[in-house]
């Protein structure tokens, strides 16, 4: 289980590198294909789909708990029926999201600030993204049930092999379709995406069966209260763009969602990280080896608190040097944005070993609070600040909102895990001036190379440097060394 552990963090990441590398190369053909306003068009399309896609994000989690709490247990034919089951689950949330988007296209592209040259081709994006959200839940059903099973190398081979097809999709059809031609790309990304993992799970289909109503009650119940956990995410993160769109013209959405690409990417990188975790948690639980999920719980957690604070800091630094070397001048607002939403997407991520370990028990409803706490807060917060600041109060108090929620959180975990995740307040101060130190190089080596090199080429050196700034940070504070032989060995430790 421990070169699993490793194997399967490797792969994750995998899988969210081809997801990172993928929109970096997507955005700019899109941006040049349609334009600044036309990728902010886009946005809002992407963020209705999420709201509709929200329907399954408390179902998710549940499906992989309890494929792996199965796979712990021994029981190989209740994963066949919980595949089975998840995938008609997923059919028919697919059905009733092409419906609603398929009604509500004309007033969708009617609702927003969008300029009249635009809109017949958002009516159509609209509509066409409800064939798109109806793959890409059945690839997620699929995906959910790839992660219980701890294949995070069939899952990473699959997203690699659709993000490719989506490339090669905007290359031939953004620019002689617009906004209609991304839509069918990102169709073609789901189909390929589901058919990989389909045929990957070809060994689970050939039990075909469904649950039990005891077992349907258990992971309906499960995933309701995760639902408002997933709601949450939703309002905090997806309102973002929605609230800018409808106050703000569609060229500010486009930068907000810009900048948005980054603390997205960093919450991909960081979920992938945790998402063998918790398949591996949930074994645990399975097996019923208490002793040693606890272990797993205390060694991880003080990693994750420490790796993701670092991560963002640095990030936050290098953000402005990234996007100038990516698109060049004229995004100094997206950088500002992102760099907020990075700090709040670390301060929600913080939570994720514990969370991972809740579920893994069995126990998600301070999950549940949590996501209450986060919506209450960031109605508390964006509200005023976005009176008296515009675009920059709404991410300013989306950060205030998982800043206060995280601290929330963390007081409830100690009822359930009574440790302290540092072994000294010192701990925490070091890794600190560590990330400072890191991000105010990155920054400086960033508008180095910036101001030497174009647009473009500059940003493969830039993103060196930042790789390096976070390299540093994990061989002094972490103890890593950023090499695949350096994970391998920090997982197999006799406590994990």
């Amino acid at each position: 289980m421990r070169a699993s552990l490793s194997r399967n963090v490797a792969a994750s990441m995998v899988n969210a590198g081809a997801a990172i590398v993928s929109a970096l190369i997507a955005i700019p053909l899109i941006v040049e294909a349609v334009g600044t306003e036309g990728y902010g068009v886009w946005t809002l399309g992407l963020a209705v789909v999420l709201y509709i896609a929200i329907l399954e994000t408390g179902l998710g989690p549940a499906v992989q708990r309890y494929v792996a709490v199965a796979v712990g247990g021994g029981d190989r034919m209740e994963v066949g029926r919980l595949l089975w089951s998840t995938l008609i689950a997923y059919a028919v949330l697919g059905l009733i999201g092409l419906v609603l988007l398929r009604v509500a296209a004309p007033w969708l592209a009617a609702l927003f600030d969008l300029p009249a040259r635009l809109r017949p081709d958002a009516e159509v994006m609209f509509g066409d993204l409800g064939f798109v959200l109806a793959l890409t839940l059945l690839a997620a059903g699929a995906g959910n049930v790839l992660q219980g099973l701890e294949r995070f190398g069939a899952l990473a081979a699959t997203s690699a092999a659709g993000a490719m097809a989506f490339l090669v999709g905007v290359a031939v059809l953004a620019q002689a379709e617009g906004l209609p031609g991304l839509t069918i790309a990102l169709g073609v990304q789901s189909a390929v995406v589901l058919l990989g993992r389909l045929t990957a799970l070809h060994d689970v289909l050939r039990r075909p069966g469904t649950i039990d109503r005891a077992t349907a009650r258990g992971v309906l119940g499960f995933s309701a209260r995760l639902q408002v956990t997933a709601l949450a995410e939703l309002f905090n993160w997806q309102s973002d763009k929605v609230v800018v769109g409808l106050v703000a013209p569609a060229a500010t959405v486009g930068q907000l969602g810009i900048g948005g690409q980054f603390a997205d990417g960093g919450r991909l990188v960081a979920g992938a990280a945790l998402a063998p975790v918790q398949s591996t948690f949930a074994v645990a639980a399975g097996a019923r080896d208490e002793a040693g999920l606890r272990r797993r719980f205390t060694q991880l957690h003080r990693l994750w608190l420490l790796g993701v604070f670092g991560a963002a800091v640095i990030g936050a630094g290098a953000l402005y040097p990234l996007i100038d070397a990516w698109l060049g001048d004229g995004y100094g607002k997206a950088a500002l944005l992102g760099s907020f939403l990075l700090l709040g997407s670390a301060a929600g991520l913080a939570t994720g070993t514990g969370v991972a370990y809740l579920r893994a028990i069995g126990k998600p409803g301070l999950e549940a609070r949590y996501g209450l706490v986060i919506v209450g807060a960031n109605l508390l917060l964006t509200i005023p600040l976005a009176f008296a600041a515009g675009a920059v109060g709404v991410v300013i108090g989306t950060f205030g909102a998982y800043l206060a929620g995280m601290c929330w959180f963390f007081a409830g975990l100690r009822r359930y895990v009574p440790i302290s995740p540092f072994r000294t307040p010192a701990e925490v101060f070091r890794a600190l001036g560590a990330a400072l130190l890191a991000g105010a190089a990155a920054l400086g080596a960033g508008l180095t190379v910036n101001a030497v090199l174009p647009a473009g080429v500059a940003l493969p050196f830039v993103a060196l440097v930042t790789l390096g700034a976070l390299a540093l940070y994990a061989a002094l504070v972490l103890g890593l060394r950023p090499t695949p032989a350096g994970l391998r060995q920090l997982l197999a430790q006799p406590d994990l």
